[in-house]
């Protein structure tokens, strides 16, 4: 199978890094993979390696040679414009990264292109042949999809050569005096990091004990505002910044809780709370979107209207109780370790490619009994029209989804289409 694999691939982007590991494993179960970047602009010496492989900017000439598109969606405009051209084609599957995609919409409507429909997720899902996202919250959104659908875990794993705690050692550690609090990614304010210091600047106890760092990109007014806060409430406040992938391991290796709590939640699952579990870090999450599944013994979950009171329940917890905090994260790393895999996914991915080949060749004929049953005055829901359909989905391992009726035609019509995974 030939597979053309659409995404950004510059060195910062968290898509890339998915899109890098994901392809890897294609290859090494001896798929062909060409992969088309889909930057508005892209400096090729800021890449992802890719195992070396050639990356040239999606071309549509050439698309009609492969067998299966993967286009992947995020949230940033420019990272994705590209992918936008593929829609019109046949067999595209859109991976949806992002549940929220309004800045998206922003520099689509920027560039002067349109499509139908408010929501961006669904618009984009309804040109697609089959659709991913990343967790159940958001898989609603993408029923607007005309063939399969499905939600599959994200994958992420670390560099092989990256060292992780030595749990061993670490349950063996005397209590700190100082525990270390990580905030890390793109510092922006819907990391909650004001209500972090306002919880610790709350209570003596955490105050005296707690160092608070964040760790990431941070516009200059977001850190003067923490700063101004962290200094009023006397928070141990260390602003690391931006840091390559070898320090970030270092903080996580040596963060004793990490936060990664989120309001409004907006990605369609978080590569940062599953990197810190990997890492096998006592975490803190909000209780909403892809956080809202992962297991209750494997995290700390404060409500979804994140108040600092709640927070500092949380964060006391970790303090008062080091050895189940520790625990907490042997048990996030096991789970990370399977459900995450990218193994996992380029196995679900695969099974997923063969539904929606099978989908799309079985469409046109469910579009044609669909038109025989209108001009015969069949309805719809009779029980004729049932009959027909079971038997035309007897064939081959698909089910509908939805039977609908189009109200502009007054015509019932097939879709969409889930697969059976």
């Amino acid at each position: 199978m030939k597979i053309y694999w659409l995404t950004p691939v510059h060195s910062q982007s968290a898509i890339a890094q998915f899109s890098e590991v994901i392809v890897q494993r294609l290859i090494e179960k001896d798929y062909q993979v060409t992969i088309a970047s889909t930057e508005s602009d892209l400096d090729l010496s800021k890449r992802r390696r890719f195992m070396d492989l050639p990356i040239k900017p999606f071309d549509a000439n050439n698309i009609d040679d492969f067998d299966i598109i993967i286009a992947n969606f995020g949230d940033h405009y420019p990272n994705h414009e590209r992918s936008l051209d593929a829609l019109s084609y046949a067999r595209v599957i859109g991976i949806f990264h992002d549940a929220d995609m309004t800045n998206f919409g922003n520099g689509l409507r920027a560039a002067g292109r349109l499509l139908e429909g408010e929501d961006v997720v669904s618009s984009i899902a309804n040109n697609c042949a089959g659709a991913i996202s990343h967790s159940n919250f958001y898989l609603p959104r993408i029923y607007t999809c005309d063939g399969p659908v499905d939600s599959i875990p994200l994958a992420w794993s670390l560099p092989e050569n990256t060292q992780t705690r030595d749990f061993a050692l670490k349950k063996k550690s005397p209590p700190k005096e100082k525990f270390r609090l990580i905030t890390f990614g793109n510092i922006n304010k819907n990391k909650c990091a004001d209500r972090v210091i306002q919880a610790i600047a709350d209570n003596t106890d955490l105050n005296n004990v707690i160092e608070y760092r964040l760790v990431g990109a941070i516009e200059p007014a977001e850190q003067k505002r923490l700063e101004a806060l962290a200094t009023k409430g006397r928070v141990n406040l260390i602003i690391v910044g931006s840091v390559d992938n070898n320090q970030l391991h270092q903080e996580l290796r040596e963060a004793d809780i990490v936060s990664c709590l989120r309001e409004p939640v907006l990605e369609g699952a978080s590569a940062s709370a599953i990197e810190a579990m990997l890492h096998g870090c006592p975490i803190l999450v909000s209780n909403a979107g892809f956080y809202a599944d992962l297991p209750e013994d494997c995290v700390l979950k404060v409500p979804q209207t994140t108040l600092s009171d709640d927070i500092q329940k949380a964060l006391e917890f970790f303090v008062q109780k080091p050895a189940q905090g520790i625990e907490m994260g042997i048990r996030a790393h096991a789970y990370a370790e399977t459900l995450f895999s990218p193994n996992n996914y380029a196995d679900m991915l695969l099974r997923f490619i063969d539904n929606v080949r099978v989908a799309s060749a079985y469409d046109p004929v469910l579009h044609s009994v669909a038109d025989r049953l209108f001009w015969l005055n069949v309805e719809p829901n009779s029980t004729s029209s049932e009959i027909i359909l079971q038997t035309l989905e007897g064939m081959v391992p698909v089910e509908r989804r939805l039977n609908e009726i189009d109200d502009t035609k007054n015509k019932p019509t097939v879709k969409p289409m889930k697969a059976k995974i």
